[in-house]
């Protein structure tokens, strides 16, 4: 006897609800949801939220514009979330001109093409008129092959850029977005693969500074060298580039120096730092050196602040980087690296601090010198303005050294309000045991293959005291470690070798 049925019971209202929430699963649940029963098939029916999140691939141009037509009509009024996979030499029309009669409620749009000329053809067909209405579209496009044809063309309609705030871009090549209207951008990701061609510069900049209002920035890519410093790239930028609303901004390039040497960013928050050249000659001082002129602009007061919203003109107030995040750079401490004690003195407000593929010893002595020096944990500052303990709202620290490293246990004990997470350098830093010097242990075996060398142990384990492992005819020697698997020294290749041991003699 079947028991009662609870879940069709619950309300219409809770049941589509729970509905919504498989749309993280699945973006098709609403099919598979309908076919289990009338009342399931019911509530999916009239919950427009369980009908926003749309998958259609133009493989099949009719059933995915059927496909988009009954979604759309399902989903009401409701914000779209739409992922457009296009195939090869396929056609898009009839998708195209669902997807344009429902412009207005497409909130994220996500284009996976094979090149850029695709997109181009569906952005263009897609928003061919002004949209009537003022939602804020979320793109995001994703080129999996080189563009060989020209870039005279824009990528974007002007239709399309002028209602944009989310724009991610993950291209082998750099399209073409020059001219475009980036009036109400408020995040810009910028992802290219490293073996891709360098982009100039200057193509980069040209779409940073037509976006004043972002607040997020992320560039990952290879730039093109130049002969010429730093200091002689930045006067080639004047004026600096403002972005008064940027709070979040990452970097991993090649040249990390001269972007952080013209931007001006009065209430930045979260600072990442990939190097891709972090080994160069002199690129920690340039790094460090760009690092001090966006703390110093960040405590000088903003000339555009009377043109900025209220809770923007109250962040101002408290300027300073939250969160700092560190990889690639090559951190030494010496008479010459000077600038990174500065820069870190000079970041009272930083909580969090990363640091990774870099040998950070020395930041770790920097948060714990002055502590040991009789500061006591004081938080002003000295006569040049630096603070007298470092990072004093300091709260947690990840670094990609030994968990036993002396200079972490050191400052575990000088500061243990600070969470600190060590990463280690691989898995033999995992076990204290493994950081006590070695020896080599060799042992005569009087075997035909000759002297044979033991594995390495830790200094002061007794290496005498030999065993001898039953059935082998090579005398006393160490008991060996059998190795998993069907490989060489594996516990199987030894038994195999005793048991052809007497037909080879």
């Amino acid at each position: 006897m079947a028991g009662p049925d609870y879940i069709s019971n619950l309300p219409a209202e809770l049941l589509g609800d729970i509905f919504a929430h498989c749309l993280t699963g699945s973006p098709n649940s609403p099919l598979v949801c309908r076919s289990v029963s009338r009342t399931f098939n019911s509530v999916a029916n009239s919950t427009p939220q369980f009908w926003t999140q749309l998958n259609l691939s133009t493989a099949d141009d009719a059933a995915a514009a059927f496909k988009a037509r009954n979604w759309f009509s399902r989903a009401s009024s409701c914000p779209m979330s739409v992922r457009v996979h296009v195939a090869l030499d396929r056609g898009e029309g009839a998708l195209c001109a669902i997807l344009s009669k429902y412009v207005a409620h497409i909130e994220k749009l996500s284009i996976h093409a094979p090149s850029e000329a695709h997109v181009r053809s569906l952005l263009n067909l897609v928003y061919f008129s002004p949209t009537p209405s003022s939602t804020p579209l979320h793109l995001k496009v994703d080129v999996e092959f080189a563009n060989v044809e020209s870039k005279s063309e824009p990528l974007l309609p002007r239709t399309c850029s002028s209602i944009l705030a989310t724009l991610a871009l993950f291209t082998p090549t750099l399209p073409n977005i020059a001219g475009a209207d980036f009036s109400s951008l408020q995040s810009f990701d910028l992802t290219r693969p490293i073996a891709a061609t360098p982009i100039p510069m200057q193509n980069i900049l040209q779409t940073i500074v037509s976006a004043p209002n972002l607040a997020y920035l992320h560039i990952e890519t290879r730039f093109e060298l130049s002969d010429e410093p730093v200091h002689v790239l930045i006067a080639q930028h004047d004026p600096l580039i403002a972005l008064p609303k940027l709070s979040n901004l990452s970097l991993r390039t090649n040249n990390n120096p001269a972007l952080l040497s013209i931007l001006v960013c009065p209430i930045l928050k979260n600072l990442r730092l990939n190097a891709l050249d972090g080994r160069r000659r002199g690129r920690a001082e340039e790094t460090a050196s760009a690092l001090r002129l966006l703390l110093l602009r960040l405590e000088e007061p903003f000339h555009g602040a009377s043109q900025m919203v209220p809770s923007t003109r109250h962040a101002l107030s408290t300027p300073g980087i939250e969160l700092l995040e560190l990889s690639g750079v090559n951190v030494t401490r010496g008479p010459e690296d000077e600038l990174w004690d500065w820069c870190l003195r000079r970041m009272t407000s930083l909580r969090q601090i990363t640091v990774r593929n870099i040998d950070a010893e020395h930041i770790i002595e920097l948060l714990s010198q002055d502590i040991c020096e009789g500061v006591g944990g004081r938080s002003g500052t000295n006569d040049d303005g630096l603070g007298l303990t470092v990072c004093p709202r300091l709260e947690r620290l990840v670094v990609s050294v030994p968990e036993v490293s002396p200079v972490l246990t050191r400052l575990r004990a000088l500061r243990p309000s600070v969470d600190v997470q060590a990463l280690g350098f691989g898995v033999v830093w995992w076990s204290e045991d493994e950081l006590k010097p070695k020896v080599i242990v060799s042992v005569e075996r009087p075997t035909t293959m000759g002297r044979e060398v033991e594995k390495t142990l830790p200094k002061g384990m007794e290496a005498s005291s030999p065993s001898v492992e039953a059935g082998d005819p090579g005398g006393p020697t160490r008991q060996r470690r059998a190795v998993g698997g069907f490989g060489f020294g594996s516990a199987f290749h030894r038994r195999r070798g005793k048991c052809l041991t007497p037909q080879l003699s």
